[in-house]
Order: C-alpha cells, then sequence, then structure tokens
C-alpha cells in the first residue's frame, strides 16, 4: 500500500490526471478492458504506458501480461520487480511477450521510470495498473 502511494503522489506530481493502481490483477484487467471499450483510440493500444508489478495478490502477472497483449499487442508494459530481470525476461519470452517492455528491478530511481515512460506531460493523460 505504501508504494502505491508513491507511485501514485508521484504520477499525479509528473501530470498524470488518470491514474488506476491496483494490488489485483483481475482489477487491473477489469479496469483496462473498461477504458478499452470506452476508447476512442482503440487501434492505437489503451493509450498509456501500464506499470506492472510482478507480485499481484491473484492473477500472476505473467498472466496479466498475456491477456493485456492479446486484447493489444502493441501495448507497451513497464514490469517492476525485485526478481531477476533475465528471469522475468524469460518468463515474458516463454508466451510470446518480447516488444514494448521494460523491466525495473527494485529499488528503482523514480527519474529511470520517467525516462522509461518518455512521458510528455502536456498532452497524456496516462494510467497505470
Amino acid at each position: 500500500r505504501d508504494l502505491q502511494q508513491i507511485y501514485s503522489i508521484w504520477l499525479r506530481s509528473m501530470g498524470f490526471t488518470n491514474i488506476a493502481i491496483t494490488d489485483s490483477g483481475k482489477k487491473c484487467l477489469d479496469e483496462l478492458f473498461k477504458i478499452t471499450d470506452t476508447s476512442k483510440n482503440k487501434a492505437h493500444g489503451f493509450g498509456m504506458i501500464i506499470i506492472l508489478d510482478t507480485h499481484l495478490k491473484d492473477i500472476p502477472c505473467i498472466q496479466v501480461a498475456r491477456e493485456i497483449v492479446n486484447k493489444r499487442p502493441d501495448q507497451r508494459i513497464i514490469f517492476t520487480t525485485t526478481l531477476p530481470p533475465d528471469r522475468v525476461r524469460q518468463d515474458l519470452y516463454s508466451i510470446g511477450i518480447e516488444n514494448n517492455n521494460e523491466i525495473l528491478l527494485k529499488p528503482f530511481r523514480f527519474s529511470k521510470l520517467l525516462s522509461l515512460i518518455g512521458m510528455s506531460i502536456s498532452n497524456q493523460q496516462d494510467r497505470a495498473c
């Protein structure tokens, strides 16, 4: 919960106004697919950057990522983890996810996350999960 609060505060301070933070893979997918179903930009992924922790309480992160990419193959996901990045990358490759993804090993600097987001604060409305 503390880390979720920090993410939320930091993302808002960076100009993001439309943020969804969950600790559940099911809630994450529900939120993302709800956005997709109402989005004008369906052809361009979810129109957001997804920050996905590898430690979710209900559905394994890899399964969540697979469901996201199955619906939107070009969706970019930034994975945060305490696991060895090579292990996470290998798990992703094993289910066919190879592109548009970054892996951040905790602890990391928010400046590193910001550089991965590559954001343009003035014209983006993104969400994190």
